[in-house]
């Protein structure tokens, strides 16, 4: 599940110099408290945003998990490599969904969707955008199942990852404002806006990203 190179030992193997064996009780704990892990991977909710089930990695966390518990949980939500929750839905669908329940920003808004995703750059920008926060959350959740070490590594990088997704939503948002613009006018905007209420944000800035951030 994790880079190879980060766990082979550069030095030839050798005996250790002091074994100390677990007790039968110890044992039995230690088991008892990796099925009582793997119960929580196998009872995860299927149908939670990415912000519910981030807080669920984060809880799970707390158990102190094994790393092989661990990488049990990534292939379970999420198999490297394959960018679909539980190997069904693609993590790009799931960033435009949390988005429309977010602030609804008008290239995920029902009002406008239609119109703006019929437009071939908006359509490219956009799905640009959704392809690369997905690999940014992906890399995320890849992190929170790893060691506290590794997850320091991995967070690092993670924020320059951020920063380059923070200037994407940004030129994203820009286009879509001007389309929008174009397509509607700006009396028609405004009486569109003013009829839906506060949910629809339709000119924050970097509305796209706020969400995820």
């Amino acid at each position: 599940m994790f880079d190879v190179r980060a766990t082979t030992r550069l030095l030839p193997p050798s005996f250790p110099r002091a074994v100390k064996l677990m007790s039968l009780k110890s044992t039995i704990d230690m088991f008892s408290t990796i099925c009582d892990q793997l119960h929580f991977i196998a009872s995860l909710p299927k149908k939670l945003g990415l912000v519910e089930i981030m807080d669920e990695f984060d809880q799970f966390s707390h158990q102190q998990p094994s790393i092989l518990v661990r990488s049990i949980l990534l292939q379970h939500y999420l198999p490297v490599g394959t960018g679909k929750v539980f190997s069904k839905t693609r993590l790009s669908e799931l960033v435009s969904e949390e988005l429309r329940a977010y602030n609804a920003p008008p290239a995920v808004n029902s009002l406008f969707r239609s119109s703006l995703m019929s437009h071939d750059h908006v359509k490219l920008v956009m799905n640009a955008f959704f392809v690369s926060a997905a690999h940014v959350l992906e890399g995320l959740f890849a992190a929170k199942c790893n060691t506290r070490a590794r997850q320091r590594e991995k967070l690092a990088m993670l924020l320059e990852e951020l920063g380059v997704l923070q200037s994407e939503a940004e030129r994203a948002d820009s286009i879509v404002d001007t389309i929008l613009r174009d397509k509607l006018g700006e009396k028609d905007i405004t009486h569109i806006s003013s009829g839906v209420g506060e949910n629809i944000q339709l000119y924050y800035p970097s509305s796209f990203t706020s969400s995820l951030l």
